[in-house]
């Protein structure tokens, strides 16, 4: 085509669509790219345009929102900067109708409140309907009257420059399509921040109508997660907080009962329990039952201990265990042959107490047999 109004993909912007006709036959234009000079359509399918006179057709309702994401990519880097400070540097930057995204130099990750301080930001120049300025300059009046701040999203080629400025707030050398008026934006919303390599923060945004739709989908989902809980939207976070203290209660408790399971042997007809911390009620009540003995561990910050009992129906001597283990954990050991206790102060050693005293229980129920 000799000319165009089609965009072409580049400086960080997406092709525009839409459609050539020729002779009431239709084109459907999937993308545009530019290849030196000359700007190149892409068609679907195999369909030829012959010679002769073409009309463009622009999908305006997707290069209005590009051209809504690429003045707020303006606006959010002029925004980062005030909030961040002036190191703020544009790394990289992408956009299309759906979304937008643009890489600033950064030293440590934006936080939430730092967030929500651009976006505010962001959105007051918005609704102060500000201008937006594009012009034409040589390059060398356009670098003496805005500075090298100029070249923002890279250097472009060429002696004339076209300047994009949102007075008082941004200017930048910029060759894509933007909006005349900051109001026509509607509203900027940041979808998420993150770091894409060591000194570079990404920031993803929507602007205009896809703003909008991002947040009623969040709003959304709040809505089902609070339908869910059966409370109000108002109360969600304490009431999800309020439910994973107690889901983390419930987990330690399942685990407390694995243990307990995985802490029980039947040797020889005889329950041998080995349950960490039980209190004198709990191992009486397991050795009332019958067929049972318990070794029972625990410690203090300054000593270890070990208790053992066993039922009546069981002849094993308690207080010989007691005294073995006792002995490793440098203390003694001594009680009943029903019910014995063992302490000393090696805390590393309580491990291996213990398995004495396993090993005596046992060796003392094969003699039994």
């Amino acid at each position: 085509l000799d000319r165009t109004l089609f965009y072409p993909e580049g400086g960080g912007q997406d092709s525009d669509t839409g459609m050539l006709v020729q002779n009431g036959k239709k084109f459907d234009v999937s993308r545009v790219e530019k290849s030196g000079d000359a700007v190149i359509h892409i068609i679907d399918g195999k369909n030829k345009i012959s010679g002769g006179k073409i009309e463009g057709e622009i999908n305006w309702q997707r290069r209005y929102a590009s051209m809504r994401h690429h003045t707020a990519t303006h606006i959010i880097n002029a925004s980062a900067r005030k909030v961040l400070g002036n190191h703020i540097w544009q790394r990289g930057s992408y956009l299309d109708e759906n979304e937008a995204r643009l890489d600033v130099s950064h030293f440590r990750r934006i936080s939430p409140e730092e967030v929500r301080m651009i976006e505010r930001e962001a959105n007051s120049v918005v609704m102060g309907a500000k201008p937006v300025v594009k012009e034409w300059l040589p390059i060398g009046e356009a670098e003496k009257k805005y500075g090298m701040h100029l070249y923002q999203g890279g250097a472009p080629k060429g002696k004339i420059l076209r300047v994009v400025s949102i007075p008082g707030t941004e200017v930048e050398a910029c060759g894509g399509t933007h909006v005349d008026n900051t109001a026509e934006i509607g509203l900027i919303k940041i979808t998420g921040t993150e770091r894409i390599q060591d000194g570079v923060e990404r920031i993803k945004f929507a602007a205009g109508y896809k703003s909008l739709e991002y947040v009623q989908e969040q709003e959304e989902l709040l809505r089902k997660a609070a339908g869910i809980l059966n409370v109000d939207t108002a109360v969600l976070p304490k009431t999800v907080e309020r439910f994973f203290r107690e889901w983390k209660k419930l987990r330690k408790q399942v685990e407390n009962l694995q243990k307990d399971a995985a802490a029980i042997e039947v040797f020889n007809g005889v329950k041998i329990v080995t349950q960490d911390d039980m209190t004198p009620s709990a191992i009486k009540s397991i050795t009332s039952g019958g067929k049972s003995v318990v070794i029972s561990p625990g410690k203090t910050e300054k000593s270890a201990m070990i208790r053992i009992a066993r039922s009546p129906d069981v002849n094993v001597d308690c207080t010989t265990v007691a005294v073995e283990a006792g002995r490793i954990l440098g203390g003694r050991g001594g009680g009943r042959k029903e019910v014995a206790q063992a302490g000393g102060p090696d805390l590393d050693k309580l491990d291996e107490a213990k398995a004495r005293a396993i090993g005596m229980v046992k060796e003392q129920l094969e003699k039994d047999l």
